[in-house]
């Protein structure tokens, strides 16, 4: 039911925000936004042998992380389109974890967002510390450290994936630091920079490995990085603890 309400007010949602949604970043995500975006596009233009899907994907995903830090309601949109861009740059490089990353951000955060309705209501935001901060982040970082573990075990031996250990420690964060945002936590960007960190490493690594001189995943996820920093000073997911109430709204399309 839920599916079908979500379908049904689709097109309402989509011609509210598609206008709507790019007003009230802060300042810092506006230029960091127009800066990667052409830069993507004179690296596209300068090296021929490079993916345009690749470039695609890129300016696809700058524009969600930073809907996603301004809490927009069209990150959901933009964030389904770039992960299938990903994915389909990472099925050839044989980034396999990568996929399945990209995979599990469709179904628990872009899907969701899209056609839930629980993304429309006010909801508490939660933190680490409403319990026991250091048992939380051990807790959280020994989850990372068994998913890191499984995949490295199942694609290093399944698979040819040519670069399994990092490939699969970035895919272990991501998929605890897409946990973490569906369950309202701000210090969820605390794994989301990691991630990033570790997606630098590997599309580096793929760009390098290829010779094709396809950079394009490797600034992309440079400039997710830059927008992690944005986030932990700008965000209204850091309001200080003090003015977090209740009413305190979960609201991607508000501020």
């Amino acid at each position: 039911m839920q599916i079908i309400t979500g379908l049904t007010s689709l097109p309402k949602k989509f011609k509210e925000h598609i206008l709507l949604d790019w007003h009230g970043w802060a300042l810092q995500s506006y230029l960091l936004f127009a800066f990667g975006v052409g830069f993507l596009i004179g690296m596209q233009l300068i090296n021929p042998k490079a993916s345009w899907i690749s470039t695609i994907a890129g300016v696809l995903g700058m524009a969600c992380v930073h809907l996603i830090t301004s809490r927009k309601w069209l990150n959901g949109l933009f964030g389904l389109a770039s992960a299938v861009m990903i994915i389909l740059t990472a099925i050839p490089n044989t980034n396999y974890m990568e996929i399945v990353l990209q995979g599990t951000y469709i179904i628990m955060l872009d899907l969701p967002i899209l056609l839930g309705t629980e993304w429309d209501k006010d909801a508490k935001l939660r933190h680490f510390s409403d319990s026991n901060k250091t048992i939380m982040v051990i807790k959280y970082a020994v989850l990372t450290l068994l998913v890191w573990g499984i995949g490295y075990l199942l694609i290093a031996n399944f698979t040819n994936d040519a670069r399994p250990a990092v490939d699969a420690l970035s895919t272990a964060i991501g998929l605890v630091a897409t946990w973490l945002c569906v369950r309202r936590f701000p210090e969820q960007y605390y794994f989301w920079f990691a991630q990033g960190v570790m997606s630098l490493i590997l599309w580096t690594m793929t760009a390098l490995h290829s010779g094709s001189g396809d950079w394009a995943l490797a600034v992309t996820y440079s400039i997710y990085v830059a927008n992690d920093l944005i986030a932990f000073f700008k965000s209204n997911w850091f309001e200080h603890r003090s003015k977090v109430t209740a009413t305190t709204t979960a609201n991607l399309t508000e501020e």
